[in-house]
């Protein structure tokens, strides 16, 4: 019965994270209504995670905001990870989601142009082996204790936020950490993404000891290398002074 509660509480929280990060771009009226879908594929799915970037884009498309659902991304990266006493409450009461679909359509009336393609993919050695090795990573981490886990995932969606790259370059991280895989379309210049993990293992050895950080990246670059990926480009290269 207890860890019942304890899980209901938790889903209140993700929802008022997501409703927060929503207001930061909808009315909050239309953000209530869309939290009501983040509910559905969350009840579909059992992933707080899982599936934000498309369901920003989603929500962007409806509401007519193209070009802002990698803020929106970032921003229900930060609020679920974040202090709680950040979050502005819940609405005493939530639209009926009986007449979500409804409403949703009667509002919309901004649509994103379909000229604005979506760039090409591409695959480069090193963004290859970095899907490999991150989530090797965090796994690996997660080992050491939730919190040691949910802190640094923390982290690393603050450095990324605030490091000076392009959107796309800061949302194949954000999909990575978020769906443990991304499709790469912009490559990252020589030093990016080992500067990125050199501001973990940092995180790390203050946040836990500095022997312990040594032990979860050498069992990171050990998964990695057995990868395909890992034999192209090696996951070694990332900690490389």
């Amino acid at each position: 019965m207890d860890k019942q509660i304890d899980l209901t509480d938790q889903l209140a929280l993700q929802k008022r994270a997501i409703h927060h990060a929503l207001c930061g771009i909808l009315a909050e009226s239309d953000a209530a209504i869309a939290l009501h879908a983040w509910v559905k594929k969350f009840s579909a799915t059992g992933s707080v995670f899982g599936g934000l970037n498309q369901f920003a884009r989603e929500v962007c498309e409806t509401y007519g905001q193209p070009g802002r659902h990698h803020e929106l991304v970032r921003a229900m990266n930060r609020a679920l990870v974040g202090s709680v006493n950040e979050l502005r409450p819940l609405p005493d009461q939530l639209p009926d989601p009986v007449n979500v679909k409804a409403k949703v359509r009667k509002e919309v009336v901004i649509k994103p142009s379909k000229t604005l393609l979506e760039p090409p993919s591409l695959r480069t050695p090193e963004f290859d082996c970095f899907k490999s090795l991150l989530p090797a990573l965090m796994a690996a981490i997660e080992q050491h204790g939730p919190q040691v886990a949910a802190g640094s995932s923390q982290f690393l969606i603050e450095v990324v936020d605030n490091l000076p790259w392009s959107p796309a370059q800061q949302q194949q991280v954000l999909d990575l950490l978020n769906n443990g895989d991304a499709e790469q379309v912009r490559p990252y210049r020589p030093g990016q993404l080992k500067a990125l993990l050199s501001h973990l293992v940092v995180w790390l050895q203050e946040k836990i000891d500095r022997e312990t950080a040594i032990l979860i990246v050498r069992q990171a670059i050990k998964e990695t290398s057995k990868t395909l990926a890992g034999t192209t480009y090696s996951p070694k290269e990332f900690f490389s002074k």
